[in-house]
């Protein structure tokens, strides 16, 4: 991975090929101190696992992709989970016949490069478990940070 910082604490991140995208991306939070952020991107995956969220069953319905994949949009934001960066993606992905297939990204290995940027929002959101839906969602209660 590759970086640079620039005006407003945004930053900009080349992942290399053969990295995890969501491990890299929940480690470079942590370094950076980055608490609550939205990052959008684009760039080329394989090994992708996505997953769709059964409100009925409480649970996500994984689907894997392992072919290199044209990573056409990255849509996610960064907020906490007990104390943790918890980033939250959906992604659409293209195959050689561009044929796109879309839903929350459990993990992806980047299969040629993905740049990525990182806009810090400076409004803590933490994420709390609600029973109702089954997921860690945004909190606002009084006094969460």
């Amino acid at each position: 991975m590759q970086f640079r910082t620039g005006p407003g604490g945004r930053h900009y991140v080349r992942l290399h090929r053969g990295e995890p995208v969501m491990e890299t991306l929940r480690e470079f939070c942590r370094e950076q101190g980055l608490r609550t952020a939205r990052i959008t991107g684009i760039g080329a995956v394989r090994e992708t696992t996505l997953a769709y969220y059964d409100l009925e069953q409480k649970r996500y319905l994984e689907t894997h992709l392992p072919d290199l994949m044209e990573l056409v949009s990255f849509t996610a934001n960064v907020t906490q989970l007990k104390g943790e960066p918890f980033v939250h993606a959906h992604v659409v992905v293209s195959d050689r016949s561009c044929v796109a297939r879309g839903g929350h990204l459990v993990e992806a290995t980047v299969g040629v490069l993905a740049e990525l940027i990182l806009d810090p929002v400076p409004v803590a959101i933490t994420r709390r478990f609600e029973e109702e839906l089954g997921l860690n969602a945004w909190s606002f209660e009084a006094g969460e940070r």
